[in-house]
């Protein structure tokens, strides 16, 4: 019988990639472009001995903004609720590449629904932790090393209402002081699809090359969903049904209304040995293996497809 490959980080792996038991460090340690209206602000990173678990993302403002700031110890934060009005997309860019990208408001929505919105004005990106993983050396496997690479940056696009000269972006780390490379790592590529009207819709071309932690679905009006991988049927319900399921995994979906969000959460159990394989074996390629969404739509939609790649950074 045919059977669904799943992830793993292997014992080797671990004990090549685990971050000693150090102390992390939690300071500022990017360097801030200047920013401007209408502008891209970058947020370089530093290399060497950070290997980083997250890093905090928050705007300041020199004076208040009313509706739009907090005070917080004399100093004025932007509120969660209102980053996109004055940033409109965040990228995680690796040597000239973007390994993620969305924009601010579907990084707030996703960052609230995985229950990582800790602080009202501060966004968290994160790699491996905390409580991504039940394996602690699993997480400090997907801990962002930096030895092997020549440039982390951070963009910020900026809207017409960023206040020049008032304004600016800041960052707070957590990281462990060790000099390691990058080994594994969560990516997320997003792909546009349209259905072109109600009842059964199909999407049948996404990428098989890398391993997948998660599929969510964005788009107006999904009835229910399934999600089909070589022929064997992984995911299949009601759209209300699956979101009760899913969410008895502690995830925040009131994030998304019903009928405009599914999630295929491989991950939902923070086992990594449960994440989905990529199907490059010879035997799945000469049978043109592939991932299948079947979905029954109320009307036509514009559907977001945001993939969570997973594994070693070099496969993705």
């Amino acid at each position: 019988m045919r059977r669904t490959r799943s992830t793993g980080v292997g014992q080797e792996a671990q004990k090549k990639h685990r971050t000693p038991k150090v102390i992390h460090k939690i300071r500022s340690v990017g360097t801030v472009s200047p920013a401007y209206s209408d502008g891209t602000a970058v947020i370089d990173m530093k290399r060497g001995p950070y290997t980083y678990q997250n890093i905090g993302l928050s705007i300041s403002s020199t004076v208040s903004i009313p509706d739009d700031t907090n005070n917080r110890t004399g100093k004025f934060f932007v509120k969660t609720d209102k980053w996109s009005k004055y940033v409109s997309r965040i990228r995680l860019e690796i040597d000239g590449v973007v390994q993620r990208d969305m924009t601010t408001e579907m990084f707030i929505s996703f960052m609230r629904m995985k229950n990582l919105d800790a602080a009202n004005g501060v966004l968290f990106m994160m790699f491996g932790g905390p409580s991504q993983f039940e394996d602690k050396d699993v997480e400090d496997a997907y801990m962002l090393g930096t030895r092997n690479v020549n440039s982390i940056r951070l963009l910020f696009d900026l809207t017409s209402e960023w206040v020049d000269g008032q304004m600016q972006l800041e960052e707070i780390s957590e990281y462990a002081p060790v000099n390691r490379p990058t080994a594994f790592l969560v990516t997320n590529k997003v792909h546009k699809r349209r259905a072109t009207g109600a009842g059964q819709f199909t999407i049948s071309d996404l990428p098989t090359h890398a391993d997948i932690g998660a599929i969510y679905v964005l788009g107006a009006g999904i009835k229910s969903a399934k999600l089909i991988v070589d022929d064997i049927e992984l995911f299949d319900g009601d759209n209300h049904q699956l979101h009760a399921m899913q969410q008895l995994y502690g995830r925040a979906y009131d994030q998304f209304p019903v009928g405009e969000f599914v999630m295929f959460d491989f991950l939902r159990s923070k086992e990594v040995t449960k994440g989905l394989k990529s199907l490059e074996t010879k035997a799945e390629r000469r049978r043109n293996a592939d991932i299948r969404l079947e979905f029954d739509m109320e009307d036509a939609a514009e559907l977001t497809v945001v993939v969570e790649q997973m594994g070693p950074l070099n496969s993705q």
